[in-house]
């Protein structure tokens, strides 16, 4: 990603934080078509690392992104609710360079490089060099690593906000993918078409439906939605008056029924998700019609720029 201004990378290391941020792109989906009301394309990868992909060098073990959920909307303003589970594939630095064009460090090496010498004299500070010198020292220390850890992040996308119970399946998922031997997907394709094609939601209103995942022996259960008509969030809104005072929870609320444009700020996605997402359901019987966009990629930071009123983070 050119000009990439993000200073934050998944694994939490502030040294890998300084390398340049690569594109996700979608490398596995199910299925593999859009339907009629839900398009997949390479911005729902860019909702899963909003900052793009950073390569972890450290052999120690990388810290995992907060897992979080994210409304998206279709054309028609339809809402469905994205669940993202984040982890980190261990790979040797031979195979790494083996399967992918790009190298991050050198591209890094060489931009570092460049302006050190087309800022040579008094244009240059002492802490610029300093820190450039840094740099390439940092480096040329990782150039030695022997494994490099890969971001990858499961994506499951539903039209009901079953935030447990999805982020329970994508564990399941996650489990079965890393278990599964000789990489047979035959039995991953399985668990895809089960959940997708298999489960019903339950419609009276006291009914529920428990489905077995592998690694959960107690079942995952689906209740009913209380009333189609509401938002449901199976988050606690009392946690609003622990990250905000009073006077800004109302100020929040005004600026919403008053369709202004809003942004949210934070370094944790679950928590951004979540605030945004309370805040759009408490106002019901009032329904936010706009654009709501809780999480955006640096791809999408131009939206902020439109004329009409939009909730973003």
């Amino acid at each position: 990603i050119e000009n990439s201004f993000s200073f934050r990378a998944p694994c939490g290391h502030i040294k890998c934080a300084k390398l340049p941020a690569m594109k996700p792109e979608i490398l596995m989906r199910y299925p593999l078509k859009d339907t009629k009301n839900l398009e997949i394309n390479n911005l729902v990868a860019s909702i899963c690392f909003p900052t793009g992909i950073k390569i972890c060098y450290f052999e120690n073990n990388p810290s995992i992104m907060k897992d979080y959920v994210t409304p998206i909307t279709n054309q028609k303003g339809e809402r469905y609710y994205m669940m993202t589970y984040h982890f980190f594939h261990k790979i040797t630095n031979y195979e790494f360079t083996k399967v992918y064009e790009e190298n991050p460090l050198k591209h890094h090496l060489r931009r570092f490089g460049e302006a050190y010498i087309n800022f040579r004299g008094d244009e240059l500070t002492q802490k610029m060099v300093n820190e450039i010198q840094e740099t390439l020292k940092f480096c040329e220390e990782l150039g030695f690593k022997d494994f490099v850890y890969i971001p990858y992040c499961l994506c499951l996308i539903s039209k009901y906000p079953y935030i447990i119970e999805m982020e329970k399946c994508l564990q399941s998922i996650y489990y079965l993918m890393m278990n599964q031997i000789n990489d047979d997907k035959i039995e991953l394709n399985k668990i895809l078409m089960f959940l997708i094609h298999s489960i019903p939601i339950p419609i009276t209103r006291n009914s529920k439906l428990k489905l077995y995942m592998p690694y959960f022996p107690n079942g995952i259960e689906i209740a009913c939605p209380k009333l189609n008509d509401i938002n449901i969030i199976n988050i606690n809104v009392s946690v609003l008056f622990k990250w905000f005072s009073i006077e800004n929870i109302l100020i929040i609320l005004r600026l919403i029924l008053f369709e202004k444009k809003l942004l949210f700020v934070d370094d944790n996605y679950e928590r951004l998700s979540n605030v945004i997402d309370i805040f759009i359901s408490v106002i019901y019987p009032f329904k936010w019609i706009h654009t709501y966009i809780p999480i955006m990629s640096e791809e999408m930071i131009n939206y902020i720029e439109t004329f009409l009123p939009f909730v973003n983070g």
